[in-house]
């Protein structure tokens, strides 16, 4: 006679999706107690750089914090279910009362057999449908994956396809401009006919690509002020950070809350720019009026790729 023995399910199965269910309640604190901290630095009353800096700072912990908890939670069940797994469970009490008739010792003692129906808990249904769940997610972030590395790809060829050097004062005013920001990289600058608004590519070597509309119009003060801008995400290695942040949104794609936490960084991290180079060009409401002319020479459907900066 066929002994009818299960053991657990799959342990990876079983880790990763109670990891993914219990993110969502994960993210969806972290979220909320960020949303209260940026109450906290509203950016009134004080240097909006600083401001800008904390908000910013504390909305990547804030994403951190989410991928380290969903980390934590799933090695916490790893180890559960690989101490389940010297545990063998009998299937049917059937079995055991089958065997007790034809005096054919089991060969388990009856105090660690457990039957299904005392291993059947609240969440029973939930482990059934677990190993769907994270089937879902891999198509899902296989989806998303493919999606980023499209963007990637794209950013590559743009760094050498309908580009041009920029003329050799503007190229001296970006040396001035790497002294007095203290940018120890070498820094290429370019103009791009593809391009729909100025962006860094690359962190190793880092190229910012100008768009040719919105080079036409722009004094020469106002476009100081925006490679300032650009030369502020070479300077604070924002490629790299925005690569890694689009690597925690790709694993995490169905979470609402790690997609506001996301915008929030983005937000803060332009803010941030913003305000040293307006630092560079001390004048405001000329930096505005030059971000204002860009975006009037964007096309109306186009838009920064998410691993730009």
């Amino acid at each position: 006679m066929d002994l009818l023995f299960t053991y657990p399910s799959d342990t990876l199965i079983h880790a990763v999706g109670w990891a993914l269910i219990h993110s969502l309640w994960q993210g969806a604190a972290v979220a909320l107690l960020l949303a209260g901290v940026l109450r906290a630095f509203p950016g009134v009353g004080v240097n909006p750089g600083v401001a800008s800096r904390r908000r910013y700072g504390v909305a990547c912990v804030s994403l951190v914090t989410v991928v380290g908890l969903i980390v934590i939670t799933f090695f916490c069940y790893a180890d559960v279910g690989q101490m389940d797994r010297g545990r063998p469970v009998v299937a049917d009490m059937a079995v055991v009362t089958e065997l007790t008739r034809i005096n054919v010792t089991p060969p388990l003692s009856t105090e660690l057999l457990v039957t299904a129906e005392q291993t059947a808990g609240p969440f029973e249904w939930v482990e059934r449908y677990l190993p769907w769940m994270v089937v879902a997610w891999l198509i899902g972030m296989s989806i998303v994956s493919l999606r980023l590395l499209t963007g990637w790809g794209v950013l590559r060829r743009m760094c050498y396809r309908d580009v041009l050097p920029i003329n050799a004062a503007l190229q001296g005013r970006v040396s001035a401009l790497c002294q007095t920001m203290r940018v120890r990289r070498v820094v290429r600058v370019l103009e791009s006919s593809r391009a729909v608004t100025p962006m860094v590519v690359g962190w190793v070597r880092p190229v910012i690509l100008l768009p040719t509309a919105s080079l036409t119009g722009l004094s020469s003060q106002q476009l100081e002020a925006v490679i300032a801008h650009e030369l502020a995400h070479v300077l604070r290695h924002d490629y790299l950070v925005n690569l890694l942040q689009c690597v925690a949104e790709t694993l995490l794609f169905y979470h609402p809350a790690v997609w506001w936490i996301g915008r929030v960084i983005r937000q803060e991290r332009e803010r941030c720019c913003d305000d040293l180079a307006v630092t560079v060009s001390g004048d405001r409401v000329d930096y505005a009026r030059a971000l204002l002319h860009i975006a009037e020479s964007a096309p109306p459907h186009g838009g920064r790729l998410s691993v730009a900066s």
